[in-house]
């Protein structure tokens, strides 16, 4: 055993000690050698991935300092990531069924589900609530506190009865209103108890993130305690860090976003969906364009892949195809004209045929058939992780998927994004939910599935982050995450004109993977 141990560390890796015991049966040779050299402990689930000779290529890097944090903090969520995609398993989450699991791998290594959702339904009381926010609490907690200016944040109910004193806490932002001296007053909640939060109108140094905080988001503070109110002189976000890196391929393919289909509407523009399919089949476009469509790989499509049935008031006198079974068919139908050596990412949307609370689960055989016999397709839940483009030296692109349910409120609610265009503006959106690191921190925002986790957190840095919804083009990043908001696949009907929308159709997203360079393609028949 001395002598394995000796071999191992020569090749500059430790060997973590439940491993100690089984170190003799342990082929060092095909480890050391499938291991990157920067790694530092060779653990259990390493040796298990390298004897299943699985040719996935793991960042073993970010592997490792997820452990680490896990070790030492118990952050568990992107652990289990690695874990879900290195054994393939399926994780039970904490009491309520619900689970979080590996889809399934692309045979060649282009797409791994990294988390994908299909927590059954059941009846939900007090106690699935209280369990979903604490979960969230500790989960952001976790992140907020790895700021220096939070690091010793303090429970509520050790500073309430103290008086003078500068403090740092970390809470749910319970309620929110303006005084009567235009001040904000904040009322902040932990395990422990509550407190009461003043922004001072004056301080025009916190005026714009002060416009930025919503109900139910949690969130750190500094201040000066006074008089049962703490007097804030920073509130912080848990946000993406400015030090994420944009990452580029260093092979040039490309992928392709669009969303809202409605296949079943009497107004879906059919034809210029199939000037869309002739471009990826490579038999329209100029020869740049058709080059392109040759190097295409991946294909997402973000939700509401047919109308349905009873989403609206008087919906029946919009439809073209009045069961939602035939919609589907028609999609397939024409999602055969795809050609086998793209991948097909699809995510439900409000429109399809699973239930509304989020997150919505994959959408199976009973609605996409035969469709899911193709190698190529990838049905995921909605929200979903999929990575995307992992070579044996690049990690791959990290995709978060959202059709975008709680977009709606943001732009009404947000001063910031209702002032300035409201649901035409995805980008101003999507960024303050990546500040938040949650898709829908309001309830009621969205119709939300509760129980022991909460699956809309944003605890893994995405590269991209997609959506559709509102039927907007747009491309956007913050912090180097790539944002894109998809169009749709048909006009704005009064439905649309009565909520605001202003659609743009027959439009599709494409990104060079290696360049980040993106392109928004009209495949509308110009008249």
């Amino acid at each position: 055993m001395k002598k394995m141990v000796s071999y191992f560390a020569d090749n500059g890796f430790l060997i973590s000690p439940e491993l100690l015991d089984k170190i003799d049966f342990i082929d060092n040779k095909k480890i050391v050698n499938s291991m990157n050299k920067n790694l530092v402990v060779i653990n259990e689930e390493l040796v298990r991935y390298v004897e299943r000779d699985k040719n996935k290529e793991i960042n073993w890097i970010n592997f490792d300092e997820a452990r680490v944090l896990f070790e030492k903090k118990g952050a568990d969520e992107e652990y289990n990531t690695f874990l879900d995609v290195i054994l393939e398993r399926k994780i039970e989450t904490e009491g309520n069924g619900s689970e979080s699991f590996f889809e399934h791998e692309d045979v060649d290594g282009g797409v791994v589900v990294l988390q994908s959702y299909n927590e059954k339904s059941k009846k939900m009381g007090v106690e699935e609530f209280v369990a979903l926010f604490n979960n969230r609490y500790k989960v952001l907690k976790d992140i907020l506190s790895n700021r220096v200016e939070l690091k010793e944040a303090v429970s509520i109910n050790r500073i309430i009865n103290k008086n003078n004193e500068k403090v740092a806490l970390i809470g749910i932002v319970d309620k929110k209103r303006v005084t009567k001296n235009d001040n904000l007053l904040l009322e902040l909640e932990d395990l422990s108890g509550r407190i009461n939060i003043l922004i001072n109108k004056n301080r025009t140094d916190m005026k714009d993130i002060a416009k930025e905080i919503v109900l139910d988001e949690v969130i750190g503070v500094t201040g000066n305690l006074s008089n049962g109110f703490v007097f804030a002189d920073k509130v912080f976000f848990p946000d993406i860090p400015l030090t994420k890196e944009l990452k580029k391929s260093p092979i040039e393919e490309y992928a392709v976003f669009i969303s809202d289909l409605h296949v079943g509407n009497k107004n879906f523009l059919e034809d210029d969906f199939y000037n869309f399919l002739n471009w990826l089949n490579g038999r329209d476009g100029n020869e740049l364009q058709k080059e392109i469509a040759m190097k295409v790989k991946y294909l997402f499509m973000v939700g509401d892949l047919i109308e349905g049935i009873g989403i609206y008031p008087n919906q029946e006198n919009d439809l073209k195809v009045k069961d939602y079974r035939e919609q589907y068919r028609k999609f397939s139908e024409l999602i055969d004209n795809i050609p086998n050596n793209i991948k097909i990412i699809l995510c439900p949307g409000n429109h399809d045929a699973v239930r509304l609370d989020e997150p919505q689960p994959v959408m199976g055989r009973e609605l996409l058939g035969n469709l899911l016999d193709r190698e190529n397709i990838f049905s995921v839940s909605n929200p979903a992780l999929v990575n995307i483009g992992a070579t044996k030296d690049f990690p791959g692109f990290d995709v978060l998927i959202y059709h975008g349910g709680s977009f709606t409120y943001y732009a009404d609610v947000v001063d910031e994004i209702r002032l300035k265009g409201g649901v035409t503006r995805a980008d101003l959106i999507m960024k303050l939910l990546l500040k938040k690191r949650h898709l829908a921190p309001t309830h009621t925002s969205t119709s939300y599935l509760a129980g022991s986790r909460d699956n809309l957190i944003i605890s893994k840095i995405p590269d991209f982050f997609i959506s559709g919804h509102l039927h907007r083009c747009s491309v956007a990043n913050y912090n180097n995450i790539m944002m894109l908001n998809c169009g749709c696949w048909f006009p704005q009907s009064e439905y649309q004109e009565r909520r605001g929308l202003e659609p743009e159709p027959s439009r599709a997203i494409i990104v060079n993977l290696q360049t980040m360079e993106t392109k928004i393609l009209f495949f509308g028949n110009e008249s």
